[in-house]
């Protein structure tokens, strides 16, 4: 963990090289860690929050489907956000208080993460204007 919101390639080894001493919040076993990247073809980790406070985060890329459903549906941008977050983020599972608890900053960093990791490009307002328009 060497970059505050840095996105890592979940891969075998990544768990066993984390300071989980570190991570304050969503802590996984590994197991589970294991089990949600065997079930997932790709999959991506990050450390979220201030450094006494690290929350872990395991994510996978949006996909073509879930981006036809937002702009099928014509999704306003907060409901947008909390359904790239339902549909893509792997642990810890979201549900609606979950997410209504969850910071503002966190909320969309990971939801610009999972933008980045889905190929779209670096600029997150030209991001956000290609799902957003109808």
């Amino acid at each position: 963990m060497s970059e505050e919101n840095e996105i890592y390639k979940a891969d075998q080894s990544f768990y066993d090289n984390v300071p989980w001493d570190k991570v304050a919040n969503n802590k996984i076993e590994k197991e589970e860690y294991l089990r949600l990247k065997a079930k997932v073809k790709t999959s991506y980790v990050t450390f979220l929050g201030p450094p006494d406070s690290l929350s872990f985060y395991m994510f996978k890329p949006l996909s073509w489907g879930e981006y036809k459903v937002i702009r099928e549906k014509r999704l306003d941008k907060d409901t947008t956000h909390e359904y790239i977050i339902n549909n893509c983020v792997l642990y810890p599972k979201m549900d609606p208080i979950d997410i209504g608890e969850l910071d503002a900053g966190i909320m969309l960093t990971l939801v610009y993460q999972i933008l980045t990791v889905s190929n779209f490009v670096d600029n997150k307002d030209s991001v956000l204007n290609m799902i957003y328009q109808s």
